[in-house]
């Protein structure tokens, strides 16, 4: 049987920037959902407490520097394939009929940047907590 080649994986990224992915995560993402999940609590009305992955995919581009393939199918970055999940939930793949082996295969190559993230909100106050990996 012959050895398989190994796969070429995305780098690791190391150069990070920290203030400006946070600065966009707490003006775009963090705070609008505060404000949105406290009048929602108030009213008693259930949300779902998520910042949108289009959201984390941006977030994910600046923090890693990478400004992606702009409306562009595949991945979601040029080098980083982006997964977000609320704490203790899955990450969605979606791979299409005709291009889903192409897709997978493109998968394999590049880095991927997984992001954990869970919303505790009280009547006047929320906390949100994240993880990457």
């Amino acid at each position: 049987m012959p050895k398989q080649k190994a796969y070429k994986i995305g780098r690791q990224p190391t150069e990070l920037e920290f203030e400006k992915a946070l600065m966009f995560f707490h003006a775009y993402m963090y705070g609008p959902l505060q404000g949105k999940l406290r009048l929602y609590t108030a009213r008693g009305v259930h949300s779902p407490g998520a910042a949108m992955s289009s959201d984390w995919e941006v977030f994910a581009s600046i923090l890693v520097r990478d400004l992606g393939k702009k409306l562009a199918a595949g991945i979601d970055l040029s080098q980083y394939e982006v997964k977000s999940a609320t704490e203790g939930g899955s990450y969605e793949y979606q791979y299409h009929k005709l291009g889903g082996k192409q897709k997978l295969r493109r998968d394999m190559e590049v880095g991927h940047l997984f992001f954990d993230h869970l919303t505790i909100c009280d009547t006047w106050t929320c906390d949100t907590r994240m993880e990457i990996r």
